[in-house]
């Protein structure tokens, strides 16, 4: 019950932007949001990261709410701006695609956190040090990837020069 109250502002502020976020799309094109939805992504799993072992349930809900910020501003930008590249009797398929391949990434994602976070009976620390270790890897692995994305955008930009401008 903690879990899904800690998460539940994050959530309800991701979904309630959506719409705000669509009009960034229709305004500026897709550069900006993609760079400023990853770029606030990035700062959150860097301090995120840095952070976990001292975290309280009260500064995750607070980081949570910050990273989907950031994450839905790119997300929803980037299906927007994949979609727009195919016809409009494509664009059904298209988003057939982009939401099985979210499931599929989902399900990647969740294995790849839950080996990251392992807990080894092993061990002299406690169950909870290494949850909160491993899910400092995972906070870790999330920003690699946020950065990556900034490789991503910028080449998918290049390819799309009326709206890198």
């Amino acid at each position: 019950m903690i879990a899904g109250f800690a998460l539940m502002p994050g959530s309800l502020a991701g979904a309630l932007l959506n719409p705000i976020y669509g009009r960034a799309y229709d305004v500026y094109g897709p550069k900006m949001p993609l760079l400023a939805g990853n770029a606030a992504f990035v700062v959150i799993m860097m301090v995120w990261s840095m952070m976990t072992m001292n975290g309280t349930v009260i500064s995750m809900t607070i980081f949570y709410l910050l990273m989907t910020l950031g994450r839905n501003l790119a997300f929803g930008t980037s299906m927007t701006a994949g979609l727009a590249q195919l016809s409009l009797p494509e664009r059904a398929d298209g988003n057939a695609i982009f939401n099985t391949a979210q499931q599929f990434a989902g399900a990647i994602g969740t294995t790849v956190a839950s080996l990251l976070m392992k807990v080894n009976p092993d061990s002299a620390a406690s169950v909870a040090t290494q949850t909160a270790r491993g899910a400092q890897h995972v906070f870790w692995f999330m920003l690699a990837l946020g950065l990556l994305n900034f490789v991503w955008f910028n080449r998918f930009l290049k390819h799309n020069a009326p709206y890198s401008e």
